[in-house]
C-alpha cells in the first residue's frame, strides 16, 4: 500500500522482512480455536525538536546526566547511559541519569513516540562529545602529551605509558 505521506519508497526489502517476521512467529502453522495472529510493517517519520542534556563529572569519577525528560516507560535513562558511556569512555554503572526539577531542568519538549530515543540521545551525544573533548584537553595537559593521543576508557585516561583517573581530572 502506498504511505499516508507523499513519498516512494526505494531499496527497501519489506517484503523479506514481513516474510521472515511470518516464519518466525509460525504464520502457516495451525493456531489453538479463538486466536488470532496479525502482522504489520509501518514508517512513521520521528521528526525532530530540540532537547537538551548536561552532563558532569565529579569529584569521585562518577558522570551526571540530567535531562529534562521524565523516564516513561520509554528506557531513555538507559539509552542515555548508554550513549553517554560509549562516547566518554565510562563504564554503565558510574553514570547517574535523572530528571531535575523545573526549576533547574534543560529544556526539552517532552516525551512523545519514538522522539525521545532520536533527539534526547542526539543532545546526549552532543553533550557527552564535548565533555570527552573537554577531558581529553585536560589528561592532556597532566600527561604532556597532545589531546588526540588520549584514550579514555573504564574511567581512566591514558596516553603514552600513563594513566590517570577520571575522578583525578574532574578534582
Amino acid at each position: 500500500e502506498r504511505p499516508v505521506v507523499d513519498v516512494t519508497w526505494q531499496n527497501i526489502q519489506a517484503r523479506a522482512v514481513l516474510e521472515r517476521a511470518a516464519e518466525a512467529i509460525g504464520w502457516g502453522t495451525p493456531k489453538p480455536p479463538n486466536v488470532g495472529r496479525g502482522l504489520a510493517l509501518s514508517e512513521r517519520g520521528i521528526g525532530g525538536g530540540e532537547s537538551h542534556v548536561e552532563i558532569a563529572v565529579g569529584a569521585d569519577g562518577r558522570v551526571s546526566v540530567h535531562t529534562g525528560v521524565p523516564d516513561t516507560g520509554t528506557g531513555i535513562y538507559t539509552i542515555l547511559q548508554q550513549v553517554v558511556a560509549e562516547v566518554v569512555g565510562v563504564p554503565l554503572g558510574t553514570i547517574d541519569v535523572g530528571a531535575m526539577d523545573t526549576a533547574h531542568s534543560p529544556i526539552d519538549p517532552g516525551t512523545g513516540g519514538s522522539k525521545t530515543t532520536h533527539i534526547t540521545g542526539r543532545a546526549a551525544l552532543d553533550a557527552a562529545q564535548v565533555l570527552r573533548a573537554r577531558l581529553n584537553d585536560v589528561a592532556a595537559a597532566r600527561l604532556g602529551v597532545e589531546p588526540e593521543q588520549v584514550a579514555i576508557d573504564g574511567g581512566m585516561a591514558r596516553a603514552d605509558g600513563q594513566a590517570v583517573e577520571l575522578a583525578t581530572l574532574a578534582r
